[in-house]
């Protein structure tokens, strides 16, 4: 079984850790729409594309099956280890230049 993750609750993550939220006159997190609208729809669709590209191109090239599900595997740790890497370093971006415009630190 190939586990592949909810791609579209990847700002979820960052936006919950904000000191405070800001909310805008439709009552909604603007960061949170910030956040879905640009940054990662680029990285939902690189990561189910590539998954698509994985599986032609191993079958064009006449792999196994194992062979294929391994390096899928491997793709799916090293994807893992970069996501995680750029939600920790975009969480400490955000929350940075948010903290110089909050007035309630």
């Amino acid at each position: 079984t190939v586990i592949i993750p909810n791609l579209s609750l990847l700002p979820s993550y960052l936006s919950p850790h904000f000191n405070h939220q800001h909310y805008s006159e439709l009552e909604s997190f603007e960061e949170q729409i910030f956040l879905e609208d640009t940054v990662f729809d680029k990285v939902k669709n690189f990561l189910s594309s590539s998954y698509f590209l994985i599986l032609f191109v191993g079958y064009l090239s006449q792999r196994n099956y194992i062979d294929i599900m391994i390096f899928i595997i491997i793709f799916n740790i090293l994807a893992l280890i970069l996501v995680s890497l750029f939600i920790r370093f975009s969480k400490q971006k955000i929350t940075k230049s948010w903290r110089k415009r909050d007035l309630y630190l």
